[in-house]
């Protein structure tokens, strides 16, 4: 009897994580056709506020959302046209994202990380993360450039001065 719950959790363990969703395969490949939105976020270093600027970046169909903040006060907030075509075109790339995974350094604290999201409607099918002390292959690097490349006055909301006080 004492054996029969550790077996019947362990049933019930793998039906849970056997039901998560996953990423859609095709011949082998990670295929990311059904994303609707694709979230890049970047958190900047422990610095001093005139100098921290973090910054989120959501991509839909037809349009990109871009918020600054330097710890938790908002500087910027953006939208900017997008075409079905741009984003398709990022739906493509994302199948060369690395695989899914937290690359942080343990103990590590005060530094740089990046964070890649895709999602179908509100589960997220792909999750990326690296701090500065760890680094990602090209294609995920290509694929950041792509995503801050959707908005053009990027590096200039990133200067906005803090507001005053």
């Amino acid at each position: 009897m004492k054996l029969i719950f550790p077996i019947l959790m362990s049933f019930v363990f793998l039906a849970i994580f056997s039901c998560n969703p996953q990423p859609r395969m095709e011949e082998g490949k990670r295929n990311f056709e059904h994303v609707d939105r694709i979230e890049y976020r970047f958190s900047d270093s422990s610095t001093p506020p005139q100098y921290h600027r973090s910054y989120s970046l959501v991509a839909t169909s037809d349009r990109v959302n871009c918020m600054v903040d330097v710890y938790g006060t908002t500087l910027a907030d953006e939208t900017y046209p997008i075409t079905s075509i741009q984003f398709e075109d990022l739906k493509k790339k994302s199948s060369g994202l690395e695989r899914t995974a937290e690359k942080i350094e343990d103990g590590a604290t005060g530094t740089k990380t990046h964070y890649i999201t895709l999602f179908e409607g509100d589960s997220s099918v792909y999750s990326l993360i690296w701090d500065s002390l760890n680094e990602v292959d090209q294609s995920t690097k290509n694929f950041v450039t792509d995503v801050k490349n959707l908005v053009p006055e990027l590096p200039s909301l990133l200067e906005k001065p803090l507001p005053e006080k």
